[in-house]
């Protein structure tokens, strides 16, 4: 499903509403609902200050590996703006975690209660040192306005990649000798499929 709001385009992959739905029915309805809401804040946070400098994104893409933002080709932001548009997601996951904690401690609604924790998942996740998460990516248009463009990609490549074994060996150690921990796991795996898979396709 494709939709238009002014200039941005947005689509609705079939993979998309299909995760969803397998998510709904074998988790939580609240659990997957409070992601979903976390997910999308997320990236609300990158739009409001892709606006807020200026720029607005060409189009949003809904799939079953994530939401996507693609600017238009003449977008220029300076490096430091750039960072800021990076560390969007995180700062608004961060500002809901506190609202809704607030919320709860008033009301003690479950699903503003699990919307903290979440919130916090999502914000700690895209903090990863990687260059394909926020704070990487950050990171990286840091390191531009310090270097040149080859000694940037290098450092935030390696960053990437020695985090992603480390997380890797962590993960396989804390499972044999500790006890298996699927969500550890799950992000583990997803760090290691998107850091590797980037390196094949440059």
């Amino acid at each position: 499903m494709i939709a238009e709001i002014g200039n941005t385009r947005i689509r609705l992959r079939f993979s998309f509403a299909a995760t969803v739905t397998l998510m709904l029915y074998f988790c939580d309805e609240n659990v997957v609902l409070t992601t979903l809401f976390a997910s999308l804040f997320h990236e609300a946070g990158h739009i409001f200050f892709l606006r807020l400098f200026g720029e607005a994104p060409a189009d949003i893409e809904l799939s079953a590996f994530g939401i996507s933002i693609t600017r238009p080709s003449h977008s220029r932001l300076s490096y430091k703006k750039e960072a800021t548009v990076a560390m969007g997601g995180i700062i608004f996951n961060l500002i809901a975690a506190c609202i809704c904690a607030a919320v709860y401690a008033v009301c003690k609604l479950r699903p503003v209660y699990l919307a903290v924790p979440v919130n916090i998942i999502v914000a700690a996740v895209n903090s990863l040192p990687n260059r394909y998460l926020d704070a990487g990516r950050a990171l990286y248009y840091l390191l531009l306005g310090r270097s040149s463009h080859c000694a940037a990609e290098k450092i935030i490549d390696t960053v990437s990649y020695v985090f992603a074994v480390l997380l890797l060996a962590f993960w396989l150690f804390f499972s044999i000798f500790v006890r298996v921990n699927i969500s550890l796991g799950a992000v583990t795996l997803y760090l290691v499929l998107i850091t590797f898979k980037g390196k094949v396709g440059k």
